[in-house]
């Protein structure tokens, strides 16, 4: 049995504590909409960061807290957020243009290897169609095929060779889209990358202090992560250079 005094610490409890389990993500993402609206950057970024505190994976979310962030003078956590919003959604064009706007407040500039037009070309187009775009043109492509395969079985000797053309043509076309979605998982999915959120971090030849350093980074870039060790990960560089630097420096996207 509990003493009047026990019950009463008990009740005060849990008053305290049902307003939060009451709240709910929806709640937070609407309070956070507000303060960002009255320009109180600092509160729309702790509203928003509540409603991942609810495991929501939502790209609006990670946008508007790149937002806040950058509001609010920290380049690492809003490009980190960028980031995450364009993983869940490559397609929305406003996170990758408030994305590579951003990007060019970063200390480092990193010289990238030209890519061929044709290339850029289609990686644009992968990205305006996402991942479920190009499944669902896959998806399109094998039901007209498979019914224009049908229909012609059903029909013996009444087509001539532009019927074979034309299954021709959309079995390279259902070729090219299926390995282009393949592209674009790879690209998009299977790739780790990680945000530098230290102001500044060594890269260093091998997985721990002793190693020789090669070069140092700053605040908002965005690596590749090829491999992890312990407290050390190896990262690839946006100009192509490997090396190692330490977990605690990166935010993982």
């Amino acid at each position: 049995m509990l003493s009047g005094l026990h019950r009463l610490f008990v009740i005060g409890l849990l008053m305290t504590t049902l307003p939060v389990a009451a709240e709910t993500a929806e709640e937070a993402f609407e309070r956070g909409n507000e303060a960002y609206a009255a320009g109180d950057w600092s509160t729309a970024a702790a509203e928003y960061r509540t409603v991942l505190d609810f495991r929501v994976q939502d790209a609006r979310v990670h946008y508007n807290l790149g937002n806040s962030e950058f509001r609010l003078g920290r380049l690492g956590p809003a490009i980190l957020h960028y980031e995450k919003a364009k993983r869940l959604d490559p397609s929305d064009r406003e996170i990758r243009a408030n994305l590579g706007f951003v990007q060019g407040y970063r200390f480092d500039r990193v010289e990238v290897a030209e890519t061929f037009l044709l290339i850029k070309k289609l990686q644009e187009a992968q990205e305006a169609l996402g991942l479920d775009g190009q499944a669902w043109i896959v998806v399109g492509l094998l039901w007209i095929s498979g019914g224009l395969l049908a229909w012609g079985l059903a029909r013996p000797g009444k087509f001539g060779p532009g019927y074979g053309w034309v299954l021709t043509a959309l079995a390279i076309l259902l070729l090219v889209t299926g390995l282009s979605w393949w592209n674009s998982f790879e690209r998009l999915e299977r790739r780790r990358f990680a945000v530098v959120m230290a102001p500044a971090t060594e890269v260093i030849a091998g997985p721990g202090p002793s190693n020789p350093s090669l070069l140092t980074i700053h605040e908002g870039l965005t690596v590749e992560i090829l491999e992890e060790r312990e407290d050390w990960i190896q990262v690839s560089l946006p100009n192509g250079i490997n090396g190692w630097i330490a977990t605690q420096a990166v935010g993982r996207v």
